[in-house]
């Protein structure tokens, strides 16, 4: 990511980004996928943990990587997106996003798929490697948190 420590986002770009991409699946999926190798690796060594148990895990798990994760992708998407884009033309989407709920201007609609087009790549992967950078310390959460449910982590 090009985001530094500490940059200040505008206000606008940033909660333009946040109506238009805050719904984004991608930051789950990547820590899910991730989550589902732990699960598989576990199951290797154990036995077959039920999807019950498995959900309960990861809802116990996933909540603060999933808010680190969300920014990260929130972060990286506003500077691709709208990072270039003029501020007039930001706030006046924005203007148009609270009164209609979308941006209708087709111009402007046009932009954005442009720029997602060309970013949507350097997006899904930012959020990959930042989830790929916290896999070791999420492996131990799941870990910890199998065990602690009574599954027998690594046979001896």
């Amino acid at each position: 990511m090009n985001m530094q420590v500490g940059q200040v986002i505008d206000g606008n770009k940033w909660e333009l980004t946040q109506l238009i991409s805050g719904q984004a699946k991608a930051p789950e999926r990547s820590l899910r996928a991730i989550f589902e190798g732990i699960v598989e690796c576990l199951e290797d060594n154990s036995k077959t943990i039920n999807n019950s148990l498995k959900e309960k895990v990861w809802n116990s798990v996933s909540t603060e990587r999933l808010t680190l994760l969300k920014e990260a992708f929130l972060k990286v998407f506003c500077e691709r997106i709208f990072g270039k884009m003029d501020n007039n033309m930001i706030k006046e989407m924005l203007e148009e996003h609270k009164q209609n709920g979308c941006i209708m201007n087709n111009f402007y609609s046009q932009q954005i798929k442009v720029a997602c087009y060309f970013e949507k790549e350097f997006v899904l992967n930012a959020v990959a490697f930042e989830a790929d950078s916290m896999a070791d310390e999420f492996a131990t959460e799941v870990i910890e948190a199998f065990k602690n449910e009574g599954i027998v982590v690594f046979k001896k």
